[in-house]
């Protein structure tokens, strides 16, 4: 009896065991690794860094380290359809030539703390704001485009920068994708009857430390529905207008319109006298009419 037990102890311990092996391999398998941490830096002084697997059953806390400063991330979100840890620095002095190490402890249960780190270089990793006071000028048959660079921590050459504008047509299918290195401003000619929509972005160049991304789009400005196209309009239809006129009027003379519309009304004292005339007329011959002839004795 004794020894059946023992038995069957002995399988539910090696079962117990065999399970929570393949839990721990499992566990092992879905942690997060140094090559999964990402992060990026923007708006100048905010840090986002992310990371994978979220699991539920893991606790994650993540540290950033440069230059004897130490910061424990403030705020951790989940990103439930990436399946990604998130940490949000709001404000965080970074120097920008300086590598910074982020360090992510882990602890799960039947799995002893785990701890690793990833090392990145400040501006691989920056996302610059969009170019400053974005705006137009118009000529007669030209317009320039103006901007300044982006804002930045330190100073940095203009020759770090590098710019892509759109120019669309909203009329047409009309769209040019230009390139501009260390260049503010862009002059190309333009059609004022037609529309455009301009937008820009900004980033930095691999030479100075830059990584490839992009800045977000300026907002669309807008050209080409102004002033100019009303002036336009007005101008034809004033053409227009003195056009028919000048038909009218033609018309009206060639066929006489104007006096058989509006015939001559006759002068006031001519016709008085001639009713005064024929109504003395007519007095005499009445009287006259009347005069009995008279007999003499």
């Amino acid at each position: 009896m004794d020894t059946v037990v023992k038995v069957i102890l002995g399988c539910f311990i090696f079962v117990m065991l065999t399970d929570c092996e393949k839990i721990r391999n499992q566990q092992e398998d879905n942690l997060p690794s140094g090559s999964s941490v990402e992060c990026i830096i923007y708006n100048v002084t905010s840090l986002n860094c992310s990371w994978y697997p979220a699991m539920t059953e893991c606790q994650s806390t993540l540290g950033f380290w440069q230059m004897g400063q130490v910061k424990e991330c403030p705020v951790y979100l989940k990103d439930n359809r990436r399946g990604r840890n998130k940490c949000h620095f709001q404000s965080i002095s970074i120097i920008r030539d300086v590598q910074f190490t982020v360090q992510i402890n882990v602890s799960v249960s039947l799995l002893p703390n785990l701890s690793f780190s990833q090392m990145f270089e400040p501006y691989e990793i920056e996302k610059l704001n969009p170019p400053l006071d974005f705006r137009y000028s118009l000529k007669k048959e030209s317009f320039s485009l103006f901007w300044k660079p982006p804002p930045t921590k330190d100073p940095i050459m203009k020759n770090c920068f590098v710019y892509q504008l759109i120019i669309k047509g909203m009329d047409s299918k009309h769209k040019e994708n230009i390139t501009l290195n260390e260049k503010t401003s862009y002059t190309t000619e333009t059609d004022i009857t037609k529309r455009y929509a301009f937008k820009l972005r900004v980033r930095g160049t691999k030479d100075c430390g830059f990584g490839n991304i992009w800045s977000e789009w300026t907002e669309e400005t807008y050209e080409g529905t102004g002033k100019y196209s009303d002036v336009l309009i007005f101008t034809s239809l004033a053409t227009l207008t003195l056009i028919l006129t000048l038909i009218l009027l033609y018309v009206f003379k060639r066929y006489k319109l104007i006096d058989k519309i509006f015939p001559a009304i006759p002068h006031p004292k001519e016709k008085m006298a001639e009713w005064f005339l024929n109504f003395g007329k007519g007095e005499r011959d009445y009287c006259q009419r009347l005069q009995v002839p008279v007999e003499v004795i």
